[in-house]
């Protein structure tokens, strides 16, 4: 389509350009795709017949006519990508309409505080630091009766679970 659209443009070198690269293309896929069904085999030999009937066409009115520079097909523009499908809500669908995501004036004041570690929105405190938890695991140990530094010690072998630090403490 390209390659047509560049001829009917009047740029017939960049059309040739696109066509070798379309006849190419298709050969490779031939080439890929023998040990295939029959019918995928056809369909890329017909592909291939029909780039190649094209670039002939274009390669000899060039040639005879236009005597266009053929640009190395690396130096042309990228084609626009485009959808295959357009996407359409069902009619039938009773589920609504996905809502708009945020727009980016209004900053989310709500996520940022929750990142920061603040009070949640129900007046519940966030969650102790690792620290925090961890010095008021050694607390909890030491106020059964355990020493500091048996206490630490059992909590850092029970990766900070302050119940299995006591067993472990009971059991030693």
């Amino acid at each position: 389509y390209a390659a047509t659209a560049l001829g009917e443009a009047g740029e017939y070198g960049a059309c040739v350009s696109r066509l070798t690269h379309a006849v190419n293309r298709t050969a490779e896929a031939v080439n890929m795709c023998q040990r295939h069904s029959a019918a995928l085999q056809k369909q890329f030999r017909d592909a291939h017949a029909l780039a190649k009937d094209a670039h002939a066409k274009a390669k000899k009115d060039n040639d005879s006519i236009y005597f266009d520079r053929v640009p190395p097909y690396a130096t042309l523009p990228k084609l626009p990508r485009h959808a295959l499908v357009k996407p359409l809500r069902p009619e039938g669908l009773d589920v609504p309409p996905p809502e708009a995501p945020p727009s980016p004036e209004k900053p989310d004041i709500i996520g940022a505080a929750a990142a920061f570690g603040a009070a949640s929105l129900d007046g519940t405190p966030p969650p102790p630091s690792f620290d925090e938890a961890s010095s008021a695991g050694v607390e909890d140990l030491v106020a059964m009766g355990f020493s500091k530094e048996a206490a630490s010690a059992a909590l850092a072998q029970c990766k900070g679970s302050v119940q299995e630090a006591a067993a472990l403490l009971v059991d030693s």
